[in-house]
């Protein structure tokens, strides 16, 4: 089994819109992971030269997808961007853990990490919570989402399954697709207890906005932290 964990890099330069804005702060995020002392290896995943040479130039083990920048609207479909360059890595890893440029290692990965999340399910994220309504399809927690800083994934077709439910919901992000995906794995949403027991990453922590009491995100023994917004 071939596991590994990845990142994801495309996009272009342009300060016009607040999305394409992003750009620009993802070039300081990478410097600053290249800072981290505690950092795992990692296999970046790349749309456009640009891109590419950005990273190959600062050291970074970098592979090339697609000369172009983009194969989705940057504006209207960024996040699509970020499915079909994991549906991508999951053709060379059986298992992997995606991690944004905003997630930051705070110590050394356990010698388990494998070993604990082959324990539960094929697909573990951080509950996050909303101030807007997101999973409308749903009678309860429409506020709450997997977050899509950290992913751990081990199962190609919940990408490709990823891809089918952005195609229905074409939101802002990538997170509503994985939210489909794991309601489709509950056969139904089943509640922020299920999601903890069996869905919910315990390495990864969110900066703020969980989708749980704090009491519990402190039984975590999180490695990684996700420097995210949450609207």
């Amino acid at each position: 089994m071939k596991r590994g964990f990845i990142r994801a890099l495309w996009g272009v330069f342009d300060d016009s819109h607040r999305v394409t804005n992003r750009r620009f702060r993802v070039s300081r995020n990478i410097q600053e992971v290249l800072k981290n002392k505690h950092k795992v290896p990692f296999e970046t995943f790349v749309f456009g030269e640009k891109n590419f040479d950005e990273l190959k130039s600062s050291g970074i083990d970098a592979t090339l997808l697609d000369k172009e920048p983009f194969r989705f609207d940057l504006i209207k479909h960024q996040y699509r961007n970020k499915i079909e360059i994991l549906s991508e890595a999951m053709e060379k890893y059986d298992e992997i853990v995606y991690l944004d440029w905003d997630v930051s290692q705070r110590r050394e990965l356990p010698e388990d990490f494998w070993d604990k999340c082959g324990e539960r399910a094929p697909i573990q994220a951080c509950l996050q919570q909303y101030h807007r309504r997101k999973c409308t399809w749903r009678k309860q927690d429409i506020r709450k989402v997997p977050n899509g800083g950290f992913l751990y994934i081990r199962d190609k077709k919940l990408v490709e399954r990823a891809k089918y439910w952005w195609g229905k919901h074409q939101q802002d992000n990538d997170e509503i697709a994985w939210s489909r995906v794991i309601d489709e794995l509950m056969e139904g949403w089943n509640g922020p207890e299920d999601f903890w027991d069996n869905y919910e990453t315990m390495y990864c922590n969110l900066y703020g906005h969980y989708g749980h009491p704090v009491d519990k995100i402190k039984q975590k023994e999180f490695v990684f932290r996700h420097f995210q917004g949450g609207t």
